[in-house]
């Protein structure tokens, strides 16, 4: 029973860290974050619950067992971790699609998304934009379109446009501390990426 304990503050602890403080943009941060929660917190639990139990029920130590147990723990969280992110970093082109599939009147026709300036939505209807200004109808949603497009060329810069990094022009700063893109083929407004995502938008386009 303190085994399990342990075992759930753990992941509790760790689970919570992934969301919020990520591994390879602030290591040092999360080291000691991974010490403190998922290491040290664990390990007091435990060890005042194997206390507890000695001196009321009289059953042997296990403190230096509980030690190793919580350890190991972490130790196999890692590894499953380094395994994942190889595995991610192996396979990121298969996972994205390469052509999408058009309207073009009657028809469908594949295109090639290194064709693609931008995708946007107007009413109920969702277009794909070239560069050659080119504009098809789509049947997916801008979600699902976002999900199938390798994160690398394609962002997401609002509820209702995501564009290509090579249709990116120039962009600066709007009210509210957002940012106006021109994007080519030029659009009819500047494109505007709100407050919140400005920081991962400039971090997109350093690369």
């Amino acid at each position: 029973m303190i085994c399990l304990v342990g075992t759930e503050i753990t992941f509790r602890a760790t689970a919570y860290l992934d969301n919020r403080c990520d591994w390879i943009q602030r290591p040092f941060t999360r080291t000691c974050l991974q010490l403190l929660c998922a290491i040290i917190l664990p390990f007091w639990v435990m060890y005042k619950a194997d206390q507890w139990v000695y001196v009321h029920l009289g059953f042997q130590r296990a403190f230096p067992f509980l030690g190793l147990y919580i350890l190991f723990l972490n130790i196999y969280y890692i590894c499953c971790y380094l395994l994942y992110k190889d595995q991610n970093n192996f396979a990121p082109s298969d996972q994205f699609k390469q052509t999408i599939l058009v309207n073009k009147g009657i028809n469908q026709v594949p295109l090639s998304v290194s064709m693609i300036s931008h995708i946007k939505r107007e009413g109920n209807h969702v277009y794909i934009v070239t560069f050659e200004e080119q504009a098809f109808v789509t049947m997916q949603t801008l979600d699902e379109m976002q999900q199938s497009l390798n994160p690398k060329f394609f962002f997401r810069a609002n509820r209702q446009v995501i564009v290509n990094y090579s249709a990116c022009i120039h962009f600066g700063p709007d009210e509210h501390r957002k940012i106006k893109l021109e994007i080519t083929p030029k659009t009819a407004s500047p494109i505007i990426i709100g407050q919140r995502k400005v920081k991962a938008f400039k971090e997109w386009m350093e690369r």
